[in-house]
């Protein structure tokens, strides 16, 4: 079970991937933070205004906006948290939709959040937290040049990126 700063954190860390597997305290714990966090700006908002208001002055055009602001930083890790959840349940991704259906889209989507993991590999992946899953690029840690071989990638590699430089920096043809 993850706490709440590891959930922030591995969530963060992984904002714009879709893939894998995020477990049900990773999801719910970030949930909880994001939401302190945007009520409490929002309160911070709402005490401004309610002062201006107080001292007779206008809020102004800027009320609302900070809130927007948080709340949009949020939205793209929240998807793709989502979206690992339903992995960890082994459901596809697209299951993210059913929160387009009216009123009961997010019943169903509440309560695939709160389903338990599957405890072995699914079509997504090990387990959040499982000593199986590779660590890093997989294809990486199945390919082992030997010696000779990581020299002639090494040296193709150099000489792709000179003549890149020289092609597209330099303008030579």
């Amino acid at each position: 079970m993850m706490s709440p700063m590891q959930s922030l954190a591995s969530v963060m860390r992984n904002y714009t991937s879709m893939e894998g597997r995020a477990s049900r305290s990773e999801y719910w714990w970030f949930f909880l933070l994001s939401m302190v966090l945007v009520i409490g700006v929002l309160i911070v908002e709402v005490f401004l205004a309610l002062d201006t208001l107080a001292r007779g002055e206008e809020p102004g055009m800027l009320l609302g906006i900070p809130t927007t602001v948080v709340a949009l930083f949020f939205l793209v890790p929240s998807i793709t948290v989502s979206v690992r959840r339903l992995h960890d349940i082994n459901k596809s991704g697209l299951w993210y939709f059913i929160t387009f259906v009216p009123a009961i889209g997010w019943i169903v989507f509440l309560i695939l959040m709160v389903i338990p993991s599957d405890e072995a590999r699914n079509s997504f992946g090990h387990p959040p937290g499982s000593d199986a899953r590779p660590q890093g690029n997989a294809y990486a840690t199945l390919y082992k040049p030997d010696a000779e071989e990581a020299a002639e990638l090494k040296a193709n590699r150099k000489s792709e990126i000179s003549d890149y430089y020289r092609k597209h920096v330099l303008g030579e043809a």
